[in-house]
C-alpha cells in the first residue's frame, strides 16, 4: 500500500497579545489557507511568551509591544534578548518611527492591528522567517570572513574608493608597523614609497574608472621604522548591489622582499656567472655537466652542446694517474671542496693548464645536488715558470745544466 504524498510541515506561531480580539483575529488569519497550516500559541503577558519559548520550538513571534508586563521597545529588547526567533512587531499605531526603531532592534517586520487581512499577515510571516535564515547565514559569512581575515598569513586591506584604509588585518599591520587604527587615518600614498605612487594611481584609476575589475602591482612600502617593504598586491574591486558603483577595494597584499632579496642576488650571480673571465660549468649530483658560462667555450673551445650530459672527462689531458683523480674525489667526499692544477684539453686537443677549484652544492635535505667549478687558463704562467726554472739551472752559452 502506497502512503500519501505529506503536505508542508506546519509552522509553528506564537502570539504574544494581550487582546483576546486581536489574538483570536490572527489565529483565523493563518487559519484561512489550509495549504500552507499552522500551528497557534498564544500568550497574553510577555513573561507567559518565554516560557512558551523555552518549552517548544517556535518558527516565528507575532508581537504585540505593549502588555501587562512589558511596554514599548523594551518588550521587544527583553524578546530578542531571551531568543533569536524571528519576531513580527504587532502595534495600533501607525507609527513609522516606531516601526524603524523595531526594525533596528532585530524585528524582522511590523504589522498595524487592523490594517490589511490574512494574505498580509501570512505574508508577513513568511517573510519575517526568511529574512531571519537570510540574516543568520548572512551573520555566519561574516563571522567565516572575519576569521579569514583576521587569521590569514598574509595581508588583507580593505580601502575606500579614494584610498583611504578602512579596515587592515593583522597581518598587513605586522607588516608595516602600523595599528588598524593608525591605518585608518592614511591613504596608501601615505606608506607607498614616492618612486611607486604613480604607477600604482594609474592601475587603481583605471579600476575606478570601469576599465579594469582588478589588477595586480608589486610595489614598495615604506614601514614606520622607515625600512623599505616589497609587496606584491591583488586588489579586487567590490561593487555596490547594482553592480555599478565600486563601494570599496580589497587587496590581498604578500610580502615579498625576501624574494626580491634572492631575485636581485641571482641576476647579479647570472651578470657574473655570463661576464666573467674565468670559466664556469656546473654539474648534477653525478657530474654530469648541465650548464656552461661563455668563459668556458673561450677557455676550451667546447660549446654546451658539445658537454651537456657528459661528465668533465671530456676535458681530460691523460696527463694524470688515476690516483690523481681519486685524491680529487675523496677531498670532494670529504670538505665539500677541492682546488689545485690539472691539465685539460682543448677541443682542438691542445693541452693547457688550468687552475681549478670545485665546490659541492647541497640541498635542505643536505644532500649533495650540484657541483660548481670555476678555472682559469695558467698554461702561460706555467710556461714562464718553466722557463726561468731553465735559466736558473742552465748555463746560457752551452745550455748545459749547471754545477752544484
Amino acid at each position: 500500500m502506497s502512503s500519501l504524498p505529506s503536505g508542508p510541515a506546519a509552522l509553528a506561531v506564537l502570539v504574544i497579545e494581550d487582546n483576546p480580539g486581536d489574538a483570536r483575529l490572527v489565529e483565523l488569519y493563518l487559519r484561512e489557507d489550509p495549504s500552507r497550516p499552522f500551528k497557534v500559541a498564544k500568550a497574553a503577558r510577555l513573561s507567559e511568551g518565554l516560557e512558551v519559548l523555552q518549552s517548544q520550538p517556535i518558527d516565528v513571534v507575532l508581537l504585540d509591544l505593549s502588555l501587562p508586563d512589558s511596554f514599548g521597545m523594551e518588550t521587544l529588547a527583553r524578546l530578542r534578548a531571551a531568543s533569536s526567533v524571528p519576531v513580527v512587531v504587532l502595534t495600533g499605531t501607525a507609527d513609522e518611527a516606531l516601526a524603524l526603531q523595531a526594525l533596528r532592534q532585530g524585528a524582522q517586520d511590523y504589522l498595524v492591528k487592523g490594517q490589511g487581512d490574512g494574505e498580509l499577515v501570512r505574508r508577513a510571516i513568511r517573510y519575517a522567517i526568511g529574512r531571519s535564515q537570510a540574516d543568520a547565514e548572512l551573520r555566519g559569512s561574516e563571522a567565516r570572513f572575519r576569521a579569514l581575515f583576521d587569521n590569514a598569513g598574509t595581508g588583507v586591506v580593505l580601502s575606500t574608493p579614494t584610498g583611504e584604509y578602512v579596515h587592515c588585518n593583522p597581518a598587513f599591520c605586522a607588516m608595516v608597523g602600523y595599528s588598524d587604527t593608525e591605518l585608518q587615518a592614511l591613504t596608501y600614498r601615505d606608506i607607498t614609497h614616492p618612486d611607486d605612487v604613480g604607477r600604482h594611481t594609474d592601475l587603481r584609476d583605471a579600476m575606478m574608472a570601469g576599465k579594469r575589475d582588478s589588477y595586480d602591482v608589486t610595489k614598495r612600502y615604506i614601514a614606520r621604522d622607515g625600512h623599505v617593504i616589497w609587496a606584491h598586491l591583488t586588489v579586487t574591486a567590490v561593487r555596490d548591489s547594482s553592480g555599478e558603483d565600486i563601494r570599496y577595494t580589497v587587496a590581498v597584499v604578500e610580502d615579498v622582499t625576501e624574494r626580491k632579496r634572492l631575485e636581485d642576488h641571482m641576476r647579479l650571480a647570472a651578470t657574473v656567472f655570463e661576464n666573467t673571465g674565468e670559466g664556469l660549468f656546473i654539474t648534477d649530483d653525478r657530474r654530469r655537466i648541465i650548464h656552461i658560462n661563455p668563459a668556458f667555450t673561450d677557455l676550451t673551445g667546447f660549446q654546451l652542446e658539445d658537454v651537456l650530459g657528459k661528465t668533465p672527462r671530456v676535458l681530460s689531458s691523460g696527463r694524470h694517474p688515476p690516483e690523481f683523480y681519486d685524491h680529487m674525489a675523496e677531498t670532494l667526499a670529504k670538505t665539500g671542496k677541492w682546488q689545485g692544477e690539472i691539465w685539460n684539453r682543448r677541443k682542438t686537443g691542445e693541452m693547457f693548464a688550468e687552475w681549478l677549484n670545485i665546490a659541492a652544492v647541497r640541498n635542505e635535505q643536505d644532500q649533495i645536488s650540484n657541483y660548481v667549478a670555476v678555472f682559469s687558463d695558467i698554461t702561460s704562467r706555467k710556461q714562464d715558470e718553466e722557463r726561468l726554472s731553465y735559466q736558473a739551472n742552465h748555463d746560457p752559452l752551452t745550455r748545459l745544466p749547471n754545477r752544484t
